[in-house]
């Protein structure tokens, strides 16, 4: 397998995005591809001389693949029972399709299957969870099955191909992190640590999204074209596209049970956007409310009958719920200590305008220096919310030094005079051709300003914030 070429910086230019695009498409090379069963039954089922018979051969001459299409058809057709007990019965009963479909949910997750990223495979900390990248999938599926049941019966939606549909949908992102682990492991944290949407964060960094790559890759194994526009269109509802766009209906299933498993915190899909509700949305595709309510009540249960049968880990109602409790109590956390965050800010930089407004009142054209400087201190106090401020400034010509203070016993100035200073001297030992600092120690010149402030400054400053006019220091804070 090729080396990874590491993208961690944003497309800065059309002529990049087209090369990242390239030599990502090129990486699509190393995928694996499905296992031989997965591939014949897909072109069986699409070719018009094929008979059922070697179909059901196909899938018979594996018999681990065996059990579990058996298996999950009878999950998912509850109402037959036991009565599916041979492949052949499994293509009668429900059908070419149905099957076709269950051979590739089990055999895609073989290939994508593993429960770690790529990255972390190879030693890295990052990367996506693929158990949890894999649950979300899962929720979406059976989401969009149960979805299926619930709308008005003119529609002519295939519960199984809406399942697979649904599992299926991110499948660009399993691909991006077995070719790119290292990339796209960058993508992931910048996506978690912004709150943000992953398929944002992939053009940005990438020049595309999972959406385009899966779709890529579906076409690439010749996946039904349902699939193929459920995979490249889950972000969008059919409202938002062309209206030559085929496959509508299956577009707005998958969309609303993609957020219906974002919203119910199943799994890990990266994008921490919501911009729609599922409730408004489900009413406005004819599913009532009842509808919506039973849809929420047995999702979990749903994915609990499929998830062993697809080759996840047992996965249980109550497990599902206490990790969607963990990951919105989590989140909430998350959303509190932003609050809290722009709250601090926002008060800090209302003492900032407040404390301008303040000086901006009191300063007047005639004012004396020395009493500007008082006035500064004081406004320089009330933003920067400390017990005690001195300003000054220096007249090494006239050697002199102008102070003021503010602090709780209210504002104070004082002329001192400067003993033994050079006026050629650079300003306080600041040299103006070097990068300007925040913070300064105190010159010398300064001691005996300090010593006649100690007590009202009370801890004695250790620094300064020096002010500079024409890249000369005249004096600080």
């Amino acid at each position: 397998m090729r080396s990874e070429p590491v993208i961690t910086e944003p497309v800065s230019s059309d002529q990049a995005r087209s090369k990242r695009v390239e030599m990502i498409v090129r990486q699509l090379e190393v995928l694996p591809t499905l296992p031989v069963v997965a591939t014949k039954v897909l072109q069986a089922t699409t070719a018009k001389e094929t008979s059922t018979r070697e179909i059901i051969s196909l899938i018979e001459s594996d018999q681990s693949l065996t059990a579990k299409i058996l298996g999950l058809t009878r999950k998912a057709h509850l109402g037959l029972g036991d009565s599916i007990g041979t492949v052949e019965k499994a293509v009668v009963m429900l059908g070419i399709e149905a099957i076709r479909n269950a051979v590739l949910s089990v055999q895609v997750f073989e290939t994508f299957g593993s429960q770690i990223s790529s990255a972390k495979a190879k030693g890295s900390e990052q990367g996506f969870d693929r158990q949890e990248f894999w649950k979300h999938c899962l929720a979406v599926g059976c989401a969009a099955q149960l979805i299926v049941e619930q709308l008005p019966a003119k529609n002519t939606l295939d519960a199984d191909e809406v399942f697979v549909c649904g599992l299926l949908h991110d499948l660009g992102k399993v691909a991006l992190d077995t070719c790119l682990p290292k990339s796209f492991a960058r993508v992931v944290e910048i996506a978690v640590n912004n709150r943000t949407s992953i398929a944002d964060v992939e053009r940005r960094i990438l020049g595309l999204d999972h959406a385009a790559i899966g779709k890529r890759l579906a076409e690439h194994w010749k996946l039904p074209a349902t699939i193929c526009h459920a995979i490249w269109l889950h972000h969008h509802k059919s409202s938002s596209l062309p209206s030559q766009i085929p496959y509508r209906d299956l577009v707005d299933v998958i969309y609303l049970a993609d957020l219906i498993a974002r919203e119910q915190r199943i799994g890990f899909s990266g994008n921490f956007l919501f911009p729609d509700r599922s409730e408004p949305l489900a009413q406005r595709m004819g599913i009532k409310s009842e509808g919506y309510q039973k849809i929420l009540l047995d999702l979990r249960k749903s994915m609990g009958e499929r998830a062993a049968l697809i080759g996840l880990d047992e996965v249980n109602s109550e497990q599902l719920y206490q990790q969607a409790l963990q990951a919105a109590n989590a989140e909430l956390g998350r959303l509190n200590q932003s609050i809290t965050i722009s709250n601090r800010k926002l008060r800090s930089r209302a003492r900032y305008f407040d404390a301008i407004n303040q000086l901006h009142r009191q300063l007047t054209p005639t004012m004396p220096v020395i009493e500007m400087i008082e006035c500064i201190a004081q406004s320089v106090r009330s933003a920067l919310d400390v017990p005690a401020v001195v300003v000054y400034r220096e007249d090494r010509d006239n050697r002199f030094l102008e102070s003021g203070i503010a602090d709780e016993a209210g504002t104070q100035n004082r002329l001192f005079e400067l003993q033994n200073i050079d006026p050629e001297e650079s300003r306080s030992a600041v040299n103006p051709d070097k990068e300007k600092k925040f913070w300064i120690d105190p010159p010398r010149e300064l001691m005996e300003v300090i010593t006649h402030y100690a007590k009202r400054l009370n801890p004695n400053p250790s620094n300064i914030i020096p002010l500079f006019s024409h890249d000369v220091m005249i004096g600080g804070i």
